[in-house]
């Protein structure tokens, strides 16, 4: 995959643009925490993508995240010597340990699609194991 750098900024059109939504919070509270620039673009990239959706549970797959060509063309602009990639996953990493996102592993079938949980009626410890009903499963990270 080839990224393209841009020139520079030309401004902002004169026309009416979609606003997105960043709590107060992330200025008094997150920000001042943030000690690098590819965290710092992720979690603005996070706030604009998690606005974009609607209804009340909104989240971002990791595979969705490692596709996005805007987000993976801002990483590079400040660091050339590490594949975009590397530079997102040290991102997830700090934006997780800082608590900013919640990784979450969730079990799909081989098309993404998840399936609730169920409890095995045959097995002594009904309550104790689960069954998701996948044939195949992987493992996908949810933020």
């Amino acid at each position: 995959m080839a990224l393209e750098k841009t020139t520079g900024f030309i401004g902002f059109p004169d026309k009416k643009m979609k606003q997105v939504i960043i709590p107060d919070h992330f200025f008094t509270d997150l920000l001042p925490q943030i000690d690098n620039m590819a965290e710092l673009k992720l979690t603005l990239h996070c706030f604009w993508l998690l606005n974009e959706q609607s209804g009340e549970l909104r989240y971002l797959r990791g595979d969705d995240l490692r596709s996005d060509e805007k987000l993976l063309v801002s990483l590079t602009l400040d660091n050339d010597l590490r594949a975009p990639k590397m530079v997102l996953e040290d991102a997830l990493s700090r934006a997780v340990a800082r608590n900013t996102l919640l990784r979450l592993e969730i079990q799909t079938d081989l098309d993404g699609n998840v399936e609730l949980p169920t409890t095995s009626a045959q097995s002594p410890n009904a309550d104790l194991e689960i069954d998701f009903g996948l044939t195949e499963t992987v493992a996908e990270d949810w933020y």
